[in-house]
């Protein structure tokens, strides 16, 4: 089954999720970056629709992804950090953003976030391996006290 996606029941849709530019004299219509982001994401978090009931739910479910994958967009502040672009008052602005994901309860959801969690605690471990002699031992490795 291919995804689809509607914005026709978020208010103000032509202006919260495209942004208009002119190129050579035409006027050319672009989903914007947060529209974009948001459709795709309704996947990972596992809720096909974003609404004025489940708002809390997808901005939690989008905050466990992030913990552990990183902002999926991000903007650069003034001191050059990145700064988190998807807030609940942008999430806020695409009620009644609707797709045909599949919807996962909350326990399938949060088995996966700590699936992701592990392998990337695992993969973090080989990295910091890499190098290292296989003949390390316990003994080497002794606390003072």
């Amino acid at each position: 089954m291919s995804f689809s996606w509607t914005f026709e029941h978020v208010k103000d849709w032509s202006k919260v999720c495209y942004e208009s530019k002119d190129e050579d004299g035409k006027k050319v219509y672009r989903l914007r970056q947060e529209a974009d982001a948001l459709r795709w994401i309704c996947m990972g978090v596992g809720i096909n629709r974003i609404t004025e009931k489940n708002i809390k739910k997808f901005c939690l479910r989008l905050g466990m992804l992030e913990e552990v994958e990183g902002y999926f967009v991000y903007k650069i502040n003034k001191n050059g950090e990145h700064e988190n672009a998807l807030t609940e008052s942008v999430i806020r602005k695409h009620i009644g953003l609707s797709t045909n994901a599949h919807e996962v309860t909350d326990a399938k959801f949060d088995r996966a976030v700590v699936r992701k969690l592990k392998n990337r605690v695992r993969t973090a471990n080989k990295r910091k391996l890499v190098g290292f002699k296989s003949d390390l031992s316990v003994e080497k490795f002794e606390t003072v006290n």
